[in-house]
């Protein structure tokens, strides 16, 4: 019988073969799930009906990969998280940003504010990158290290030899449908895990997430029938709280295309009004996102998908880890706060490279 060990292994030769690889574990959950694609053939979705793995762009104008194989599954053994032997556990000083990127991220958000002034705009997503030199790097190494730091999260390792090798250990849930029942959640703000500190919520956070609920319930009520949305309440991923909402009903169509289209993407990782956003969004932030904030997860059979909004991820480019981060962009958002939260944000993945360079 299949084990942990054995089927990671399997899915390292697959990588060293240069084929399409990808390891995942859902949130909460105790099993490793991996889909080996038998050729380097890059397949584009055009229906969510096959077996494998869907991984798509932010810009909704591209195609949407499927790494298209059989879903193996097989329980994850309990795993221990090692904690850094260098003195104080921090990354105050690995690899930051210099004030040039942070007065250039700073101009931007107060250009936002004047649109939003102006009354052209009530949100936009604003985000940037950051690279962190690699030394020694393993893909297997680093999703582990993900999988025992962020049990809440969904944890990823994909590589296509087309589309480039990728880690992520997201929060937020996109879709999960099972036949006509489906999920998806709204989050948004965020604030700093301190220990022994009651997370509080301000006016600019509790707006910012009833955006995100007002526009997927706005945008899924004419397809879907008993709709309903929860209260927001604080929902902890990894050292960050955020606002969350869950939203749940039936469509009335078994096309999940259709869902898909209705949501992606949405205010949390776009702004309102959406092509307005995305507009300044692809003329202003300066680079690409590529997959970043873009959505990704099994699909399992017709009607049976769960997707993933792909945040706290990296993009590894010639030896180094490409760091995408970002936040929401409101009326009442303060630019160093708001810059002071993509740092927060960071640290997902620098963590992980952190610690895993003190043992090297």
């Amino acid at each position: 019988m299949i084990d942990f060990e054995i089927l990671l292994k399997q899915a390292e030769t697959h990588l060293n073969n240069r084929l399409p690889v990808v390891f995942f574990r859902k949130p909460d959950d105790t099993f490793l799930q991996v889909v080996r694609q038998d050729d380097d053939a890059l397949i584009h979705v055009e229906t969510f009906k096959d077996q494998g793995f869907v991984f798509a762009p932010f810009d909704n104008q591209s195609p949407t990969v499927l790494i298209k194989g059989v879903i193996e599954s097989v329980e994850i053994p309990e795993l221990h998280w090692k904690p850094s032997r260098k003195k104080k556990d921090t990354i105050q000083h690995f690899y930051q940003p210099d004030d040039v990127a942070m007065l250039d991220y700073i101009r931007k958000i107060k250009k936002i504010k004047a649109l939003i002034e102006d009354g052209k705009v009530e949100k936009i997503v604003l985000s940037r990158e950051e690279f962190v030199p690699l030394n020694k790097f393993n893909i297997i190494d680093v999703f582990v290290s993900l999988l025992s730091a962020y049990p809440t999260a969904f944890v990823y390792g994909f590589y296509h030899p087309k589309v480039g090798t990728w880690l992520g250990a997201t929060p937020e849930n996109f879709l999960s449908v099972r036949d006509t029942r489906f999920m998806t959640v709204s989050l948004a703000g965020t604030k700093q895990f301190l220990k022994n500190q009651y997370v509080t919520w301000g006016e600019k956070e509790k707006h910012e997430q009833q955006l995100v609920t007002d526009f997927i319930c706005k945008q899924l009520k004419p397809y879907t029938a008993k709709l309903t949305s929860t209260a927001a309440s604080s929902f902890q991923a990894g050292n960050l709280f955020h606002l969350r909402s869950e939203i749940t009903g039936n469509l009335l169509s078994t096309d999940i295309h259709k869902a898909i289209s209705l949501l992606h993407p949405t205010p949390a990782t776009c702004g309102l009004p959406r092509e307005t956003a995305k507009e300044f969004i692809l003329e202003n932030e300066g680079y690409s996102r590529d997959y970043y904030t873009g959505f990704l997860g099994p699909v399992y059979s017709e009607n049976r998908t769960d997707l993933y909004v792909n945040l706290r991820c990296m993009k590894i480019v010639d030896n180094q880890a490409r760091i995408f981060v970002g936040g929401g962009i409101t009326r009442n958002s303060i630019p160093e706060e708001e810059w002071k939260e993509t740092m927060a944000k960071a640290e997902t993945m620098k963590r992980i490279l952190y610690v895993l360079s003190a043992f090297s």
